[in-house]
């Protein structure tokens, strides 16, 4: 009897294995904490791209330094970063589009404090895609709930 190998499963089991180690949710947490503070002032908008720029290097830093040392490494295949950067700006277009007609039908489109403090919608939007993707990575149904 030959036994079938699915090698998605596998996949999906070694990925889940490199992200027991609970820093990818911290780092998380410090990018959303980031985020939030654009609700507080027109001036602190560039700390909508701290969190863009920082998240890969600064979870790689950390698991380089406390991660690997006590489990080792594993190298997963790597995200094609044109995909993933296409996939960004198509949300980003579909979230432009639907908040412009929003605006058209019950704001005013041309008010910039409008769009402002509907830019963490955008944001909401971009994290519940990449919490899908992950879903779908690690086939643990846990990010769907961080998709919602």
């Amino acid at each position: 009897m030959k036994q079938e190998i699915d090698l998605q499963e596998i996949e999906q089991k070694t990925f889940r294995d490199s992200q027991q180690d609970g820093l990818f949710e911290l780092v998380m947490g410090i990018c959303m904490v980031a985020i939030s503070t654009r609700l507080f002032s027109r001036i602190l908008v560039f700390m909508l791209l701290l969190p863009v720029l920082l998240f890969g290097p600064m979870l790689a830093a950390m698991r380089k330094r406390y991660t690997y040392p006590r489990i080792g490494y594993v190298k997963l295949i790597p995200d094609k970063p044109k995909a993933v950067l296409t996939g960004i700006l198509l949300v980003t277009l579909f979230v432009i589009v639907a908040m412009a007609v929003a605006f058209l039908l019950f704001g005013d489109v041309r008010d910039f404090n409008l769009w402002l403090k509907w830019v963490p919608f955008w944001g909401g939007v971009v994290l519940a895609g990449m919490f899908s993707s992950l879903a779908s990575k690690s086939g643990s149904p846990r990010y769907y709930v961080f998709a919602v």
